[in-house]
């Protein structure tokens, strides 16, 4: 294959990706906020599974749920929220997030992580930094923004880089990952079986099959050693919430009721 090819077979697969519910480029919305995990939780709370975009935009702008001052904090936090999660019920990667949601309490903040990062491509430049900070270590701000400036180029001046990695420390605050107000240390999340379900849903939607779903990014952000991934995805399937089983070196899963027609169409394409 020769190398127009291949960019445009990855093209291609960007391009099913998008349609998935995965954002792409090299802007996001880590550039003026974190993942909002509290002003989620409280839509969540409030909103069914059947809430529509349009039910969500109300909700915020018009019956001002999340209680901000003014009519343009308001649209921000709708435009800012939406990126980060799409509401969108048509938009697989929210579709199952939502359903994942109420199937967990401990591991909510983690779940709206993985979320996030498929849909700021920001957040996910800085994930390999924290990922691969021992416990107990140090995150260091530079490091972060060193991340951030070989995944962007010279997209953002100094300034804002600083902002986007304060923001991102914040999200991997809030899942679990890190703690600390100024001085950020690497810590180990909480994992629950809806975690590893999800983080294995990511994976497939990207096309990933077999044993290499267990060594995604998103199986990755769990922090966990692979046998706990399998023992949780076990637990998921035996609630019925995905197909997994594992004979040996040889790994199935699948997602039994998940996806539409047209959803399973485009994965198979990216294959």
């Amino acid at each position: 294959m020769t190398r127009t090819e291949v960019m445009s077979k990855q093209d291609e697969k960007n391009q099913i990706a998008v349609r998935l519910g995965f954002r792409r480029g090299d802007r996001g919305t880590h550039s003026s906020r974190t993942m909002m995990f509290s002003d989620l939780g409280v839509l969540l709370d409030a909103l069914g599974p059947e809430a529509t975009k349009e039910d969500f935009r109300y909700s915020i702008i018009d019956d001002n749920l999340l209680a901000k001052k003014t009519v343009a904090t308001r649209r921000g936090a709708f435009q800012r929220l939406s990126e980060l999660y799409a509401f969108d019920n048509d938009t697989p990667i929210f579709r199952i997030f939502r359903q994942f949601w109420d199937y967990t309490e401990e591991g909510r903040s983690l779940l709206a992580l993985l979320c996030a990062a498929a849909r700021d491509p920001l957040l996910r430049c800085t994930a390999r930094v924290v990922l691969d900070t021992p416990v107990g270590e140090v995150v260091e701000k530079k490091v972060i923004i060193t991340a951030l400036r070989e995944g962007t180029g010279e997209r953002f001046n100094d300034n804002l880089l600083d902002k986007i990695a304060r923001n991102a420390a914040s999200s991997w605050t809030q899942s679990g990952h890190l703690s600390g107000r100024n001085t950020k240390i690497r810590q180990k999340p909480a994992v629950t079986p809806a975690n590893a379900a999800y983080a294995l849903f990511l994976g497939f939607l990207e096309g990933v099959r077999g044993p290499s779903l267990c060594d995604t990014l998103w199986t990755h952000m769990l922090a966990a050693p692979a046998s706990t991934i399998s023992d949780l995805a076990i637990e998921a399937s035996r609630r019925r919430w995905i197909a997994y089983r594992q004979i040996g070196q040889v790994m199935e899963v699948t997602f039994p009721g998940l996806l539409t027609e047209e959803e399973k169409e485009l994965i198979r394409e990216q294959g």
